[in-house]
Parts: structure tokens; sequence; C-alpha cells
């Protein structure tokens, strides 16, 4: 999972196959699980196929949530209004739902999936106040 949290970007940012990292087997899966061609990225077809992906895989699965978990709490930071809305609108469709997939099908992150999913909604919950505000 440290060695995922770790490569999950390689692959977007340096232009390196998943194939190619000098990784286990399980690391590689999940980094390529997690690495979106970007030209296909907010077509709504294609996150339903990417997050489903993922969710094939314990280790992408929990990689996924920590990531969308801290990039939720930088955003505000970043992003204009319109991509905030977006961001928001792709978690709870996508996120929470695979929160809720770790939940019920990965025991072995039952523990982490409960403190990244009150966190996230937390945070969620205070930039769409934010936002409305």
């Amino acid at each position: 999972v440290l060695a995922t949290i770790l490569l999950h970007d390689v692959c977007e940012d340096c232009g390196v196959k998943a194939e190619e990292l000098p990784f286990s087997e399980p690391v590689k899966k999940a980094v390529k699980l997690l690495t979106k061609p970007s030209k296909d990225s907010r077509d709504r077809a294609y996150k339903k196929k990417y997050y489903d992906d993922i969710a094939t895989d314990s280790i992408a699965s929990i990689v996924k949530v920590i990531d969308r978990c801290n990039n939720v709490s930088l955003m505000s930071l970043s992003f204009d209004r319109k991509r905030l809305i977006e961001y928001i609108i792709e978690t709870e469709e996508y996120v929470y739902p695979l929160l809720e997939h770790i939940k019920r099908e990965e025991p072995v992150y039952y523990d982490a999936q409960f403190i990244i999913k009150y966190q996230l909604r937390s945070m969620m919950e205070s930039i769409k106040a934010f936002i409305i505000n």
C-alpha cells in the first residue's frame, strides 16, 4: 500500500508505464489501475469503468480513497469554483461507493475506511457550505 501511494501518480506525471516499475506485481497492478489516460478522465462512462476497475483490487481501492481524502483537504486552495463542484460530484458519485465497497469486501481495511470516510465527509460538507456561501 505504501509503495502504491508513493507511485500512484508516477505513470501520469512521468510517462512511465506501470509494467516498467521495479516493484512487485501487486504494486504494478494497483498503479496501473490508478493511472488515468488524460484524454478521457472527465467522461462519465470512463469514470464509471475507472472506479469499477479500481474496486477489483484492494490495494488500488484503499490508495484511491486515501488519495482523494488528501486531495479534498488541499483542493480548496487551488481549484476554481467550477472544478471544486466537479470534484465534489465525482467524490460523491464514485468515491463514496468505493468506500462502501471497501467496508463490505475488504475487512482488512475496515478501520482505515471508517477513518477516511469520516474525514472525507467532514471536509466535503465544509467545502460545500463554503461554496454555497
